[in-house]
């Protein structure tokens, strides 16, 4: 069960940096002026000790034996489906029930089952002979992956739920059919745009040009079909594109409709509806512009570290967490922000090497998996904080505060740096 252990110090470098970077950064709007580094009553307290405890489970990782870790595979993910369906019983915090309680610490389930979803897939796209083309491996890794997808959505927490569904990138490293990523793309713009006709006086414009894709689309598949059953999913599908305008109505809540029609909405159309009483708009636009006002006041150098005004009097919302990209934008600039987006897509591409330098199918298919889910983070976060993707609320990977997220990708990282220690080790 315990084997050898071998260090990817360029990986762990990577890491060490990043999350280096992500404390300072927060404490830097998390401490008073001349308070202590010390101090657990802090976020910035709270986040190193989040650190250590990340680290200690990150080295136990290394040193278990890598046939240990695919064997738990289905174990774990068990555990994590069970504490997604308990979490439901719990009371609500920002609107979302997705949080445990456990000595004034929150435990978040969603962010270990992102985990636990990687090494179930691992496990079961490793078998001899596994292929997409066999209707049973499709529809079991289609349960594997929809399944926590679906409790997640449950809890009121649809950023996570879109971070599953950016696993269907490394789906498609392993053999998944074009078509479903042209589905994909084309359930999001209808949806979107369902979304925005509520705004758009040319409402027979939009619907022409859902038609026009939608048929392009739907042309698309068939053409690149080589099984009868892509046929069945053009029809499936041709339905549910249809009822989808209805159904974005009725399950779409008002808060969550304008996080999407501000990206378009204009002055006189908050206004309007201000008057009407609704003032999810005018909400979501605050958070909006002062998300851009501390990025854009940080110019090319930024403020200066601690300097930020606008995150340090709070007048960005959630800036600890959600919002922690306008801390680095605000401080440090476009160099700084650059600086971080190179920090990132390196580890994703380090991620994605060891993926396919990696002894297993297992830690291939668990890499890239990885390299989306972070990727999904990154973008969605870094997105909304300058306008080009509504306020989802999903945290940028180590850098936001938060002992789950914390712990879960450190993990998620070691368990990939393991597999490719064992590679490394065959081959001495």
């Amino acid at each position: 069960m315990v084997r050898d252990l071998k260090i990817d110090w360029i990986t762990l470098g990577l890491y060490l940096l990043i999350v280096l970077m992500g404390w300072f950064n927060l404490y830097s709007i998390s401490s008073e002026e001349n308070a202590s580094i010390i101090n657990f009553s802090s976020f910035h307290g709270k986040q190193a000790f989040f650190i250590l405890v990340s680290l200690g489970i990150g080295m136990l990782i290394l040193f278990l034996d890598t046939k240990f870790l695919e064997l738990t595979s289905y174990v774990a993910y068990g555990a994590a489906l069970l504490a997604l369906m308990a979490v439901l019983t719990m009371s609500k915090v920002s609107g979302a029930a997705s949080w445990f309680e456990i000595g004034g610490f929150k435990i978040q389930p969603t962010e270990f089952a992102k985990v636990t979803t990687l090494m179930a897939l691992g496990k079961y796209m490793s078998r001899f002979n596994f292929t997409f083309n066999k209707s049973r491996d499709f529809m079991m890794v289609a349960a594997g992956l929809f399944l926590p997808m679906a409790m997640v959505l449950l809890q009121n927490d649809a950023g996570s739920a879109l971070v599953f569904l950016g696993m269907i990138f490394m789906l498609y490293r392993e053999g998944l059919h074009p078509a479903f990523l042209i589905i994909l793309g084309i359930t999001a713009l209808v949806g979107v745009v369902s979304i925005l006709l509520q705004d758009v006086e040319n409402a027979m414009g939009i619907l022409l040009v859902i038609l026009v894709v939608g048929t392009a689309g739907a042309v698309v598949m068939l053409i690149l079909a080589e099984k009868m059953r892509f046929v069945w999913v053009v029809v499936i599908t041709g339905v549910f594109l249809c009822t989808l305008p209805l159904a974005v109505k009725f399950v779409v809540k008002p808060y969550q409709s304008a996080r999407i029609r501000v990206l378009v909405a204009s002055d006189e159309k908050i206004q309007e509806e201000k008057k009407k009483g609704d003032d999810s708009l005018l909400k979501a636009r605050y958070q909006l512009r002062e998300s851009l006002v501390a990025i854009g006041s940080g110019g090319l150098a930024g403020k200066g570290y601690g300097n930020g005004t606008h995150t340090r009097n709070d007048f960005v919302p959630e800036e600890h967490t959600d919002y922690i990209f306008c801390v680095i934008g605000e401080e440090h600039g476009f160099l700084g922000t650059g600086t971080i987006l190179i920090l990132f897509f390196c580890l994703i591409l380090r991620i994605i090497y060891l993926a396919e330098n990696s002894k297993s199918r297992y830690a291939r298919v668990y890499g890239y998996g990885m390299a989306s889910i972070i990727f999904m983070h990154l973008f969605v976060n870094v997105g909304m904080t300058i306008g080009l993707v509504p306020t989802i609320g999903i945290p940028l990977p180590f850098f936001s505060y938060g002992g789950s997220s914390m712990i879960a990708f450190t993990m998620m990282l070691f368990i990939l740096m393991n597999h490719y220690s064992y590679r490394s080790n065959i081959m001495n």
